[in-house]
């Protein structure tokens, strides 16, 4: 071998998915636990990421313009449904503006959206999976 005896090996590797997937059960149990608990927008938030295939990274993209026209850009085109469309704009007070908001004003970073998240889910009894 002309690189000294070591041979070189490049291994594909599939992509696994980054985070497990919810049963239609774990799924409906922290819509429940997320309204009993009066956590709107981490109800809003399980609400949009179960019914659209947007990526956390896009979040900042979810705005009320956005939700209003009924089609959100990131990266590609994704239709809002009626329903998610009706919760959504339902608490807006503004006009404009991302949805998701720290209390601060600032958009919501993907730390404090998996920390409500986490909590949500063992405050639902599956802590386990998330």
């Amino acid at each position: 071998m002309p690189d000294g005896g070591i041979s070189r090996r490049v291994r594909s590797y599939k992509r696994e998915a980054s985070s497990p997937e919810l049963t239609r059960n774990e799924y409906l149990r922290l819509l429940q636990a997320a309204k009993l608990l009066k956590k709107r927008q981490t109800y809003l938030l399980v609400l949009l990421f179960g019914t659209m295939d947007l990526p956390l990274r896009s979040l900042s993209r979810v705005t009320v313009e956005a939700v209003q026209e009924g089609w959100v850009f990131a990266p590609r085109r994704l239709r809002v449904p009626p329903c998610l469309r009706a919760e959504l704009l339902a608490g807006e007070r503004g006009s404009g503006g991302p949805v998701f908001c720290t209390r601060y004003g600032k958009l919501m970073d993907r730390g404090n959206i998996n920390v409500r998240i986490q909590s949500l889910a063992r405050d639902a009894g599956i802590g386990g999976k998330m």
